[in-house]
């Protein structure tokens, strides 16, 4: 077994562990009829991957306090996908006794909630991104796959020469259209976007009166000065899935539109940071973590309250006005696949 696949099953029996523990609180408040139990299923983001303190900085802890919930279950996992949340609750994932065991606990919490968030789909994404990446390396001379290129990002130990040629291969104006075109990244969105379908219902089918929340993905790269090419490339990525999920999605859930909230910060609402030589133009310091830093999971945290209020009230959510941003790119589609041929020569690097 490989070290993240281990890590992965550790963090989900430790998650279903306190899924288990949670069960004697809320059976022995069901009785309540002032109870209000929340959980919280997702990837890093919902774990609040980065933070200080998770348990009074993250959007599951905010979210908690500001709809009064009576008990919480942060079930958040770094690194989930989509598939894999959705095995865990259909059952077809491999599981030892023990692991079924847990996996049924958090079910049976799940069985009594009153809401549910959801932070999923940016790993599955990524996942795509990064294949793709590595295709571009592969044509550009650049020795690396797409799990390498995402390595090489992440450790600041990296030798600057191959930063600045990945730098310079994300910070392509084509690169946007490339990504359009690629059956990798669509094929991925509209898998994603049925496994999250999927999702909801089996959770409507544990539990049918319960209220599901699904964020949807933010731009993490727009305030990265110097990178603006980056930043329209996440875009263009996020937009088109947003597209697809308000378009797919079934009634068994509400889509939180956390694209727009972050998208009129002023303010950074993420880890990462960019800082470009003044003669070069490549980086000399950098970070590409998407995450949302404490403001950004106050922000998350806000946008769901009101999204709970306004489904409590039988209204509907705010969306942010991003129906420029959806021609944009729906524009790039059409012209994506007549440009194709000449963007993958465009994206190559100059060696």
């Amino acid at each position: 077994m490989n070290t993240a696949k281990r890590n992965w099953k550790m963090r989900l029996l430790s998650t279903l562990t306190v899924a288990a523990l949670c069960i004697c609180m809320c059976l022995s408040a069901f009785a309540d009829d002032d109870t209000l139990e929340y959980v919280a299923l997702g990837d890093s983001i919902t774990y609040g991957y980065g933070l200080v303190d998770a348990e009074t900085e993250g959007l599951v802890a905010l979210f908690s306090e500001s709809i009064g919930a009576t008990s919480t279950l942060n079930g958040g996992i770094s690194g989930l996908t989509a598939s894999y949340l959705l095995s865990a609750l259909d059952g077809s994932l491999e599981t030892s006794t023990t692991t079924a065991f847990l996996v049924a606990s958090i079910k049976t919490t799940l069985s009594t909630a009153d809401v549910v968030t959801i932070t999923i789909g940016g790993n599955d994404l990524l996942a795509a991104f990064y294949t793709i990446l590595g295709e571009l390396a592969d044509e550009s001379g650049i020795d690396l796959d797409g799990t390498s290129v995402q390595m090489a990002l992440a450790d600041p130990s990296t030798d600057p020469t191959t930063i600045a040629e990945i730098f310079n291969m994300l910070n392509n104006a084509d690169l946007s259209s490339y990504l359009l075109s690629s059956d990798t990244f669509t094929d991925a969105v509209t898998t994603c976007v049925a496994d999250i379908n999927a999702i909801a219902a089996e959770i409507k089918s544990i539990n049918p009166d319960a209220v599901i929340l699904l964020a949807n993905q933010y731009n993490p790269y727009q305030w990265l000065e110097g990178g603006e090419n980056i930043s329209a490339l996440f875009e263009a990525g996020v937009t088109y899935f947003n597209t697809a999920l308000a378009s797919g999605k079934t009634d068994d859930y509400t889509v939180v539109d956390i694209f727009s909230a972050f998208y009129t910060s002023t303010d950074s609402l993420t880890n990462a940071y960019l800082t470009l030589d003044a003669t070069t133009g490549l980086p000399t310091d950098y970070n590409f973590d998407f995450h949302p830093n404490a403001a950004g999971h106050a922000v998350i945290a806000d946008t769901l309250a009101s999204a709970y209020t306004a489904v409590l009230n039988g209204e509907s959510p705010e969306t942010g006005d991003i129906a420029n941003t959806m021609l944009l790119i729906s524009l790039m589609m059409i012209g994506a696949v007549g440009c194709f041929a000449t963007i993958k020569h465009k994206c190559s690097l100059d060696k």
